[in-house]
């Protein structure tokens, strides 16, 4: 009886476990990789730039330079089920918006589900030495701002 009980309560452990597990993230196939903004609303981008990383795991590194003369580094999760990307920032601001993912090959579109929408062009590259490691604006989170 002691064994039963026992192989009763081990199973609703690992139960109690599994069911405390987050869902994995979807991340559309061929989104992984790094990206460079070289449009933004039909326009090329000539006072800002913006490289993405997305990895497999749903976790994305962004580094920015907006209204700065150095980068951001800013880091979250995403999600991109149904060809919908939304995704939270590591200091737990969601992105502005949801945006629908169009993949052709090298290029990467996101449009933005609000009324105007923006449309962002991404192009598959390599993000630069010079970019990952220069040197980081600090700036708090109502200060920053946020292309996603």
């Amino acid at each position: 009886m002691k064994r039963f009980l026992t192989m009763i309560m081990a199973v609703a452990m690992l139960l109690g476990v599994a069911g405390c597990e987050k869902d994995s993230p979807v991340v559309k196939s061929g989104l992984s990789g790094e990206w460079k903004l070289v449009s933004w609303n039909n326009t090329t981008p000539q006072a800002f730039d913006i490289y993405m990383e997305f990895f497999s795991d749903g976790k994305f590194n962004l580094y920015q330079k907006l209204a700065t003369y150095t980068y951001r580094h800013l880091t979250g999760t995403f999600d991109s089920k149904g060809d919908v990307l939304t995704g939270k920032y590591d200091d737990g601001a969601d992105f502005a918006d949801k945006y629908s993912i169009a993949l052709e090959g090298d290029v990467l579109t996101l449009t933005s589900t609000t009324n105007p929408a923006s449309v962002s062009v991404y192009k598959r590259t390599t993000i630069p030495d010079e970019v990952r490691n220069s040197p980081q604006t600090k700036a708090s989170a109502e200060e920053a701002v946020r292309p996603l």
